[in-house]
């Protein structure tokens, strides 16, 4: 079941700006609208602090991206302005305010633009359900005067939204992110699938055993594939494994071959503890992304990259 979270703010109109209404952030009066891109679920890397040196975020939801362009009387100041105003109005936590002549704006959304964070070029943005050119979000992710971040907490949901106002062609960009748990259930493991993969294959790749992003603890959701797993490992009691963890190629490059590696441990120490399998048949495994089975460059690829493999062992 997908989860899904949303919220409802009161919003104060500015004379001459934006406005938050239900759970999008208006565009900024008089702004047209140039292309947009949606994503059920992908990943957003997300700039922290009001210095250089601030952290890099990444949160896993439901994206709404938006290229706008500005009226040309009106400055980029005005429109930064104009949200810092409506962001706090509205309740919302401003995680990040940078500014030209203050900070390295620039730096900090190409740094974030790469095909190994939000990818802008790779994103396919529409109007009229027609593709727009890339050059679009090229130029806001080029060059930068304005970029800033806020966050707002309603009970359980949460919400981010990003604004980069472009230096050229009056183009800035608003992203919304609602923190989301993957839709689960869309690729069940069955018995009889993973014998058949094993005996074709020597190996199964298993998608749904979950964790939160950064986490190698298993989430509750996971059990059903891991009674499955048991259950062919019970009938295989001759046979030994490797549990191998896979991820995507974003981050740190030991951060995801150790990451990998306490999630396929996390995977045995379950089969061990809840299920019963002797230790002696599993070796938990971690190869971060040195294995991909598609790119990396957009999170519809990269959601295939994060999983794990049942793999045969000889001995």
């Amino acid at each position: 079941m997908r989860i899904l979270y949303r919220f409802i703010v009161g919003f104060t109109l500015f004379i001459a700006g934006p406005a938050l209404a239900q759970d999008t952030l208006s565009a900024f009066k008089g702004s047209t609208l140039v292309g947009q891109y949606m994503a059920e679920f992908q990943t957003e890397y997300v700039a922290t602090g009001n210095s250089d040196n601030g952290d890099i975020i990444a949160i896993e939801g439901t994206l709404e991206s938006r290229i706008l362009r500005k009226p040309a009387e009106k400055t980029g100041l005005e429109v930064y302005r104009s949200y810092q105003h409506e962001l706090r109005a509205a309740g919302f936590e401003i995680i990040a305010a940078r500014e030209k002549g203050k900070n390295q704006v620039t730096r900090t959304v190409r740094d974030l633009s790469k095909p190994d964070k939000n990818a802008f070029r790779y994103r396919q943005y529409t109007l009229n359900n027609q593709p727009v050119p890339n050059t679009n979000q090229g130029a806001v992710g080029t060059f930068t005067d304005y970029y800033l971040a806020a966050k707002k907490q309603d009970g359980d949901a949460q919400t981010y939204l990003v604004v980069m106002i472009g230096r050229t062609k009056d183009l800035y960009i608003i992203d919304t992110l609602h923190l989301a748990a993957m839709e689960s259930g869309t690729v069940t493991l069955d018995l009889d699938a993973l014998r058949a993969a094993i005996a074709a294959e020597g190996k199964a790749t298993v998608y749904d055993i979950y964790f939160d992003t950064g986490s190698a603890v298993l989430k509750p959701e996971s059990q059903s594939a891991l009674s499955v797993i048991a259950s062919y490992l019970k009938e295989e009691l001759g046979q030994n494994f490797y549990i191998v963890g896979h991820t995507d190629d974003t981050g740190g490059y030991d951060y995801n071959m150790t990451l990998s590696r306490n999630r396929a441990a996390a995977v045995v120490q379950s089969l061990i503890n809840t299920h019963g399998i002797a230790q002696r048949r599993l070796n938990p495994v971690g190869v971060g992304p040195l294995s991909p089975l598609a790119s990396n460059s957009n999170e519809a690829s990269r959601s295939k990259n994060r999983r794990v493999e049942i793999v045969l062992r000889l001995k």
